[in-house]
């Protein structure tokens, strides 16, 4: 009976290993699509987009191919009014020239009616890595160059090196849609170089929103420079930050360059409200703010419940802090704040419930991972690499069990 029972234990042991195995095998092919990367040529273009643009089923870019084929197409005249793209993988541009989805022919940043996007894109969290431009004499240059009514949602671009002339940003050069366009949950880093209307993660909004997005980009221009975007008149910032140094000669500020306003009607108000510049440096000669560089004197210009570090310098000289309500940001103190400090209803009444968490030293936004990604998405990752370590203690010990019975 013994002899039996050991044979028995023996061959569940077996079967065990071959389940455990199976697992493993499923779990790193799991773990190959999570972290799958498409690089890009510098040539290959694909059209061939799966899906029929509806909501329900969006046009599907899975390849670096497949996205340089969306913005020929949209450089070509198609707008994509109403119509959805949804990134399916990681891409790496590899620092080969790019060319902006959304072309404006004009030297005139304000004939905007060119070739524009007008429709929805979702990143579904993957990030867009080494996107390089360099067309210094250009305008509307980023990952999308020119975008009207559309909505940017849930993509990174990460290790941008983008140099331009006027409406120049790491995600979007110059966006437009009369209050029916928005960016959300988007980022940047790398660095983003123009002549005028040069921000971190888009260069110009005019009457737009940008919700729940970040920059750690380093922006340099000459004027209308910011740390998250150069110039909005009107547009709406809402629950952004931006950590990366900022230099303009004129109107340089930690989240925004300028911010105008029109007084005549709530609609073209712009709205400047709970964000917060971490940048270490704001550097210019004219204009210079933490929060904002120059903010219009009509009503229509509103900044309020903004605040910035207090290690912020023009050059070698620490920026004055002013008011909560003033376009320069007050301090966020001396010392680093606990959440409590942006939960208090007389200083930020930050929402930790749904829109933010604390990072290592500072609130972070609630999507984002606590651990900063350089490519791939870590949610998905994690998850994988826990249910890795699981099945290898799982058969660490079913091991140890089979050898002790023999």
């Amino acid at each position: 009976m013994n002899t039996k029972c050991t044979l028995g234990s023996r061959l569940n042991t077996r079967q065990i290993h071959i389940f455990l195995i199976t697992l493993f095998l499923c779990a790193l092919f799991l773990i190959g699509n999570a972290c799958a990367v498409s690089v890009w040529d510098g040539n290959s273009i694909d059209t061939s987009f799966s899906g029929s643009g509806t909501k329900a089923s969006p046009y599907q870019i899975t390849s670096a191919a497949e996205l340089a084929g969306f913005a020929k197409l949209v450089n070509e005249g198609n707008s994509y009014s109403r119509k959805y793209f949804l990134l399916t993988d990681d891409v790496d541009l590899q620092n080969h020239q790019w060319t902006p989805i959304g072309y404006a022919a004009s030297t005139d940043l304000f004939q905007y009616r060119s070739k524009p996007f007008e429709g929805t894109f979702s990143g579904d969290g993957h990030v867009i890595s080494n996107l390089y431009i360099n067309s210094p004499d250009s305008n509307c240059l980023g990952l999308f160059g020119n975008i009207l009514a559309a909505e940017i949602t849930d993509v990174g671009v990460i290790n941008v090196d983008i140099r331009g002339k006027t409406g120049v940003g790491g995600l979007v050069g110059y966006m437009h849609g009369h209050n029916m366009d928005f960016v959300k949950r988007c980022y940047s880093s790398g660095k983003v170089e123009g002549d005028s209307c040069v921000g971190g993660l888009v260069g110009c909004i005019r009457q737009d929103k940008i919700f729940d997005s970040y920059s750690t980009a380093q922006v340099s221009g000459t004027e209308c420079v910011g740390g998250l975007v150069g110039w909005m008149n009107p547009g709406t910032i809402t629950r952004c930050y931006a950590t990366g140094d900022v230099s303009g000669s004129k109107s340089a500020g930690g989240i925004a360059g300028t911010v105008g306003g029109l007084s005549n009607s709530a609609l073209l108000y712009s709205y400047l409200t709970d964000n917060v510049a971490f940048n270490q440096h704001v550097t210019g000669n004219e204009h210079v703010g933490r929060i904002a560089g120059e903010t219009s004197k009509v009503p229509g210009a509103n900044v309020e419940f903004c605040y910035a570090s207090p290690n912020m310098k023009n050059g070698n000289t620490p920026l004055p802090s002013g008011k909560d309500i003033d376009k320069n940001g007050e301090n966020l103190q001396n010392e680093i704040p606990s959440q409590k400090f942006y939960e208090d209803k007389n200083t930020l009444n930050w929402d930790f419930q749904t829109t933010w968490k604390m990072g290592e030293k500072y609130p972070i936004l609630m999507w984002q991972p606590d651990v900063p990604r350089a490519g791939g998405d870590p949610t998905k990752a994690s998850g994988i690499g826990l249910l890795l370590t699981g099945l290898a203690l799982v058969i660490g010990m079913v091991s140890q069990k089979h050898i002790k019975r023999k």
